[in-house]
Protein backbone atom coordinates (compact mmCIF):
# COMPACT_ATOMS: atom_id res chain seq x y z
CA UNK A 1 0.00 0.00 0.00
CA UNK A 2 1.32 3.44 -0.91
CA UNK A 3 1.05 6.09 1.82
CA UNK A 4 2.30 9.48 0.68
CA UNK A 5 5.62 8.71 -1.04
CA UNK A 6 6.30 5.39 0.66
CA UNK A 7 5.23 1.89 -0.35
CA UNK A 8 4.43 -0.09 2.81
CA UNK A 9 3.77 -3.80 3.09
CA UNK A 10 0.27 -4.89 4.09
CA UNK A 11 -0.42 -8.16 5.92
CA UNK A 12 -3.05 -10.85 5.95
CA UNK A 13 -4.75 -11.27 9.33
CA UNK A 14 -3.70 -14.13 11.61
CA UNK A 15 -6.07 -16.19 13.75
CA UNK A 16 -3.79 -15.57 16.74
CA UNK A 17 -3.32 -11.81 16.42
CA UNK A 18 -6.18 -10.65 14.19
CA UNK A 19 -8.00 -9.16 17.17
CA UNK A 20 -5.01 -6.86 17.77
CA UNK A 21 -5.37 -5.05 14.44
CA UNK A 22 -6.85 -1.61 15.28
CA UNK A 23 -10.13 -0.47 13.77
CA UNK A 24 -9.81 1.99 10.90
CA UNK A 25 -10.48 5.67 11.61
CA UNK A 26 -9.91 8.97 9.83
CA UNK A 27 -6.50 10.51 10.44
CA UNK A 28 -4.98 13.73 9.11
CA UNK A 29 -1.44 12.99 7.90
CA UNK A 30 -0.32 16.55 8.52
CA UNK A 31 2.99 16.25 10.40
CA UNK A 32 5.83 17.38 8.05
CA UNK A 33 7.90 14.36 9.12
CA UNK A 34 5.34 11.68 8.21
CA UNK A 35 7.56 10.58 5.32
CA UNK A 36 10.46 10.17 7.74
CA UNK A 37 8.29 7.98 10.00
CA UNK A 38 7.19 5.83 7.06
CA UNK A 39 10.81 5.47 5.95
CA UNK A 40 11.72 4.26 9.46
CA UNK A 41 8.93 1.68 9.28
CA UNK A 42 10.27 0.41 5.97
CA UNK A 43 13.77 0.15 7.42
CA UNK A 44 13.00 -1.48 10.78
CA UNK A 45 13.90 1.60 12.81
CA UNK A 46 12.53 2.65 16.21
CA UNK A 47 10.34 5.76 16.30
CA UNK A 48 9.78 8.19 19.20
CA UNK A 49 6.80 10.57 18.91
CA UNK A 50 6.91 13.60 21.23
CA UNK A 51 4.19 16.13 21.99
CA UNK A 52 1.30 17.27 24.15
CA UNK A 53 -1.57 14.86 25.01
CA UNK A 54 -4.30 14.56 22.41
CA UNK A 55 -2.28 15.81 19.42
CA UNK A 56 -2.33 12.52 17.50
CA UNK A 57 0.85 10.63 18.44
CA UNK A 58 -0.69 7.27 19.37
CA UNK A 59 -3.51 7.83 16.87
CA UNK A 60 -0.95 7.89 14.04
CA UNK A 61 0.45 4.48 15.01
CA UNK A 62 -3.06 3.04 15.37
CA UNK A 63 -4.02 4.49 11.98
CA UNK A 64 -1.01 3.03 10.18
CA UNK A 65 -1.43 -0.38 11.82
CA UNK A 66 -5.11 -0.41 10.83
CA UNK A 67 -4.40 0.60 7.24
CA UNK A 68 -1.69 -2.05 6.84
CA UNK A 69 -3.50 -4.82 8.76
CA UNK A 70 -0.74 -5.11 11.36
CA UNK A 71 -1.43 -6.35 14.91
CA UNK A 72 -0.40 -3.82 17.53
CA UNK A 73 0.54 -4.51 21.15
CA UNK A 74 -0.07 -1.27 23.02
CA UNK A 75 1.67 -0.89 26.38
CA UNK A 76 0.56 1.93 28.65
CA UNK A 77 3.53 3.39 30.49
CA UNK A 78 2.89 3.77 34.20
CA UNK A 79 4.38 2.81 37.53
CA UNK A 80 2.16 -0.28 37.71
CA UNK A 81 3.84 -2.14 34.83
CA UNK A 82 6.23 -4.78 36.12
CA UNK A 83 9.03 -6.74 34.49
CA UNK A 84 6.83 -9.83 34.88
CA UNK A 85 3.94 -8.18 33.02
CA UNK A 86 6.07 -7.07 30.08
CA UNK A 87 8.98 -9.52 29.92
CA UNK A 88 7.57 -12.58 31.70
CA UNK A 89 8.18 -14.59 34.83
CA UNK A 90 7.91 -17.94 36.53
CA UNK A 91 4.48 -18.98 37.73
CA UNK A 92 3.46 -21.97 39.86
CA UNK A 93 0.52 -23.91 38.49
CA UNK A 94 -0.71 -27.49 38.88
CA UNK A 95 2.26 -28.50 40.96
CA UNK A 96 4.97 -27.14 38.67
CA UNK A 97 6.74 -23.88 37.97
CA UNK A 98 6.66 -22.62 34.38
CA UNK A 99 7.97 -19.58 32.58
CA UNK A 100 5.12 -17.46 31.19
CA UNK A 101 5.95 -14.91 28.48
CA UNK A 102 4.97 -11.30 29.02
CA UNK A 103 3.52 -8.91 26.46
CA UNK A 104 6.81 -8.12 24.72
CA UNK A 105 7.87 -11.74 23.97
CA UNK A 106 4.33 -12.40 22.73
CA UNK A 107 4.56 -9.40 20.39
CA UNK A 108 7.99 -10.40 19.09
CA UNK A 109 7.06 -14.04 18.54
CA UNK A 110 3.94 -13.00 16.62
CA UNK A 111 5.52 -10.19 14.54
CA UNK A 112 3.38 -7.44 16.08
CA UNK A 113 4.22 -3.77 16.22
CA UNK A 114 4.83 -2.52 19.77
CA UNK A 115 3.67 0.88 21.01
CA UNK A 116 4.95 2.13 24.37
CA UNK A 117 2.47 4.88 25.22
CA UNK A 118 4.06 7.46 27.54
CA UNK A 119 7.36 5.59 27.48
CA UNK A 120 8.90 8.12 29.88
CA UNK A 121 6.56 6.87 32.62
CA UNK A 122 7.81 3.27 32.39
CA UNK A 123 9.99 2.20 35.31
CA UNK A 124 13.77 2.43 34.63
CA UNK A 125 14.34 -1.27 35.42
CA UNK A 126 11.95 -2.18 32.62
CA UNK A 127 13.37 0.30 30.14
CA UNK A 128 16.87 -1.04 30.70
CA UNK A 129 15.66 -4.47 29.55
CA UNK A 130 14.72 -2.94 26.19
CA UNK A 131 18.19 -1.76 25.20
CA UNK A 132 19.24 -4.95 23.40
CA UNK A 133 16.02 -5.01 21.33
CA UNK A 134 16.34 -1.34 20.37
CA UNK A 135 19.98 -1.28 19.26
CA UNK A 136 21.79 -3.18 16.52
CA UNK A 137 21.59 -6.45 18.45
CA UNK A 138 17.82 -6.49 17.77
CA UNK A 139 17.02 -9.16 20.32
CA UNK A 140 15.30 -9.44 23.68
CA UNK A 141 17.47 -11.28 26.20
CA UNK A 142 15.46 -13.58 28.48
CA UNK A 143 18.38 -14.41 30.75
CA UNK A 144 16.03 -16.00 33.28
CA UNK A 145 15.55 -18.96 30.94
CA UNK A 146 18.73 -18.69 28.88
CA UNK A 147 16.90 -17.62 25.73
CA UNK A 148 16.83 -14.67 23.32
CA UNK A 149 14.13 -13.56 20.90
CA UNK A 150 15.12 -11.84 17.66
CA UNK A 151 13.28 -8.65 16.70
CA UNK A 152 12.14 -9.39 13.14
CA UNK A 153 11.84 -6.82 10.38
CA UNK A 154 8.07 -7.13 10.75
CA UNK A 155 8.19 -5.66 14.27
CA UNK A 156 8.49 -1.88 14.61
CA UNK A 157 8.90 -0.36 18.07
CA UNK A 158 7.26 3.00 18.76
CA UNK A 159 7.32 5.18 21.84
CA UNK A 160 5.20 8.21 22.62
CA UNK A 161 5.91 10.75 25.31
CA UNK A 162 5.07 14.17 26.64
CA UNK A 163 8.13 16.27 27.32
CA UNK A 164 8.82 15.85 31.05
CA UNK A 165 10.52 19.24 31.21
CA UNK A 166 7.16 21.00 30.82
CA UNK A 167 6.22 20.11 34.41
CA UNK A 168 2.61 19.43 33.41
CA UNK A 169 2.70 15.65 33.43
CA UNK A 170 2.97 13.92 36.79
CA UNK A 171 5.14 10.83 36.81
CA UNK A 172 7.07 11.65 33.64
CA UNK A 173 10.82 11.89 33.57
CA UNK A 174 13.48 12.45 30.91
CA UNK A 175 14.46 9.33 28.97
CA UNK A 176 17.98 8.17 29.67
CA UNK A 177 20.48 9.19 26.98
CA UNK A 178 21.14 5.48 26.40
CA UNK A 179 17.51 4.78 25.52
CA UNK A 180 16.82 8.02 23.68
CA UNK A 181 19.82 7.46 21.42
CA UNK A 182 18.37 4.07 20.43
CA UNK A 183 15.26 5.72 18.96
CA UNK A 184 16.28 6.32 15.35
CA UNK A 185 13.60 8.91 14.50
CA UNK A 186 12.40 11.45 17.05
CA UNK A 187 9.42 13.40 15.72
CA UNK A 188 7.71 16.30 17.49
CA UNK A 189 3.95 16.63 17.14
CA UNK A 190 1.77 19.69 17.48
CA UNK A 191 -1.95 20.24 17.14
CA UNK A 192 -3.57 20.15 13.72
CA UNK A 193 -4.03 23.33 11.72
CA UNK A 194 -7.51 24.82 12.23
CA UNK A 195 -8.78 23.69 8.81
CA UNK A 196 -7.59 20.11 9.37
CA UNK A 197 -8.99 19.98 12.91
CA UNK A 198 -12.38 21.22 11.68
CA UNK A 199 -12.30 18.59 8.94
CA UNK A 200 -11.44 15.88 11.48
CA UNK A 201 -14.33 16.87 13.77
CA UNK A 202 -16.87 16.94 10.97
CA UNK A 203 -15.72 13.70 9.35
CA UNK A 204 -15.25 11.72 12.55
CA UNK A 205 -18.35 12.83 14.47
CA UNK A 206 -20.83 14.23 11.92
CA UNK A 207 -20.93 17.63 13.62
CA UNK A 208 -21.70 20.59 11.36
CA UNK A 209 -18.98 22.98 10.18
CA UNK A 210 -20.33 25.92 12.20
CA UNK A 211 -20.10 24.11 15.52
CA UNK A 212 -16.78 22.48 14.61
CA UNK A 213 -15.34 25.89 13.72
CA UNK A 214 -16.48 27.32 17.05
CA UNK A 215 -14.82 24.50 19.02
CA UNK A 216 -11.58 24.80 17.06
CA UNK A 217 -11.56 28.59 17.45
CA UNK A 218 -11.93 28.22 21.23
CA UNK A 219 -9.20 25.56 21.39
CA UNK A 220 -6.72 27.61 19.38
CA UNK A 221 -7.25 30.79 21.39
CA UNK A 222 -6.69 28.85 24.60
CA UNK A 223 -3.62 27.13 23.11
CA UNK A 224 -2.19 30.52 22.14
CA UNK A 225 -2.74 31.76 25.71
CA UNK A 226 -1.12 28.59 27.06
CA UNK A 227 1.97 29.03 24.87
CA UNK A 228 2.31 32.59 26.24
CA UNK A 229 2.05 31.31 29.82
CA UNK A 230 -1.27 33.05 30.43
CA UNK A 231 -3.21 29.86 31.32
CA UNK A 232 -2.18 26.46 32.67
CA UNK A 233 -3.71 24.09 30.10
CA UNK A 234 -4.27 23.71 26.37
CA UNK A 235 -7.48 22.17 24.99
CA UNK A 236 -6.57 19.03 23.08
CA UNK A 237 -8.17 17.42 20.04
CA UNK A 238 -9.40 14.47 22.12
CA UNK A 239 -11.54 16.84 24.21
CA UNK A 240 -12.91 18.50 21.07
CA UNK A 241 -13.92 15.11 19.69
CA UNK A 242 -15.70 14.19 22.93
CA UNK A 243 -17.65 17.46 22.80
CA UNK A 244 -18.44 17.07 19.10
CA UNK A 245 -19.85 13.57 19.63
CA UNK A 246 -22.24 14.93 22.27
CA UNK A 247 -23.29 17.81 20.01
CA UNK A 248 -23.99 15.38 17.19
CA UNK A 249 -26.15 13.32 19.56
CA UNK A 250 -28.39 16.32 20.13
CA UNK A 251 -26.78 18.30 22.97
CA UNK A 252 -26.53 22.06 22.58
CA UNK A 253 -22.98 23.38 22.43
CA UNK A 254 -23.37 25.24 25.73
CA UNK A 255 -24.39 22.01 27.46
CA UNK A 256 -21.93 19.64 25.76
CA UNK A 257 -18.90 21.83 26.40
CA UNK A 258 -19.00 21.67 30.21
CA UNK A 259 -18.55 17.92 30.87
CA UNK A 260 -16.21 17.34 27.92
CA UNK A 261 -13.96 20.42 28.00
CA UNK A 262 -14.50 23.06 30.69
CA UNK A 263 -14.77 20.74 33.71
CA UNK A 264 -11.42 19.14 32.84
CA UNK A 265 -9.49 22.42 32.80
CA UNK A 266 -7.74 24.13 35.69
CA UNK A 267 -9.69 26.99 37.21
CA UNK A 268 -7.82 29.80 35.47
CA UNK A 269 -8.03 28.11 32.06
CA UNK A 270 -11.72 27.33 32.51
CA UNK A 271 -12.42 30.99 33.38
CA UNK A 272 -10.53 32.14 30.30
CA UNK A 273 -12.46 29.67 28.13
CA UNK A 274 -15.77 30.81 29.61
CA UNK A 275 -14.84 34.42 28.86
CA UNK A 276 -14.25 33.49 25.23
CA UNK A 277 -17.52 31.56 25.05
CA UNK A 278 -19.35 34.60 26.41
CA UNK A 279 -17.74 36.77 23.72
CA UNK A 280 -18.89 34.24 21.09
CA UNK A 281 -22.45 34.43 22.47
CA UNK A 282 -22.46 30.72 23.35
CA UNK A 283 -22.99 31.10 27.11
CA UNK A 284 -24.48 33.95 29.11
CA UNK A 285 -22.39 36.21 31.37
CA UNK A 286 -24.13 34.90 34.51
CA UNK A 287 -22.78 31.45 33.74
CA UNK A 288 -19.23 32.72 34.24
CA UNK A 289 -18.55 31.74 37.85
Amino acid sequence: MKILNQELQTRLPSAITGHLIPAKTDYMLENPYIDCILDSINNNENVLLIGEPGCGKSALVLHLAAELGIPLVQIQGDGECSVTDLIGGFQFNNGETKWIDGLIPFALNNYCWILFDEINMVLPEILSRLHSMLDNRRMLDLHEIGKSIVVSRETIIFGTMNESESGRHAGTKPLSPALRSRMHSKVKFSYLTPSSEIKLLTQRTGINIKDASLLVRLANQIRDAWRKGEVNDPIDTRALLACAYKINRGFKVEHAIYPTILNDLSEDTAQAAKGLLISYGVIKPEEKK
